[in-house]
């Protein structure tokens, strides 16, 4: 990002290229729902509830906009609380059941050893979460389109920030460095300038 333009002008230009996407599409609806800002109170009420700790540039997301419904195209980004979370959260919840009994199948029981031998190989390189050996149950997934794609992080290496993972509905992955990375992607591929 050029020092000229913040966070929240990225996330502006986003939902700017997006409004423009669905206008040319004929899609009925403007661009991506966003919501006003999280409380850091909010914030860690949800983090504590969902038992995990968001990443820096996610809680810094949600001080712009308190989720969002509509990103690239039909995802929810989970929010601190709002009507969208709540539903996009239970279908993460039915895609997680899903999967772990799908990945079970296959692989045995999800024990902490057999996550963690199947995991001793993940290669983000890969073209597929199976190729990658990325087990997804238990990744903090933050955005589902309903459809079985979702978006998820990756265990950050030390003093980063957690790679991005976005996951199709065919199982097919593309890797972000951050979240903050993977919004300047979208940028970098839609059709308005950037600053």
């Amino acid at each position: 990002m050029t020092p000229k333009s913040t966070f929240k002008d990225r996330i502006d230009i986003v939902c700017k290229i997006w409004e423009e996407d669905r206008k040319l599409s004929n899609l009925k609806g403007g661009g991506p729902k966003l919501f006003a800002p999280a409380k850091k109170v909010e914030i860690d009420a949800f983090e504590k509830k969902q038992g995990c700790a968001f990443p820096g540039e996610y809680r810094e997301f949600l001080a712009i906009t308190n989720g969002m419904v509509g990103f690239n195209g039909t995802f929810t980004l989970i929010g601190a609380q709002q009507k969208a979370t709540d539903k996009a959260l239970k279908d993460i919840t039915k895609f997680r059941k899903c999967w772990l009994e799908n990945w079970e199948e296959e692989n045995g029981e999800a024990t902490d050893g057999n996550v963690a031998k199947y995991e001793k190989k993940v290669n983000l390189k890969k073209e597929t979460e199976t190729e990658a050996r990325i087990f997804v149950a238990n990744k903090l997934i933050f955005g589902t389109d309903f459809f079985g794609g979702v978006y998820f992080f990756m265990p950050p290496a030390k003093g980063k920030e957690p790679p991005v993972v976005f996951r199709d509905e065919f199982g097919e992955i593309a890797v972000f460095d951050s979240f903050k990375k993977m919004i300047e992607a979208y940028i970098n591929v839609g059709v308005l300038p950037i600053d």
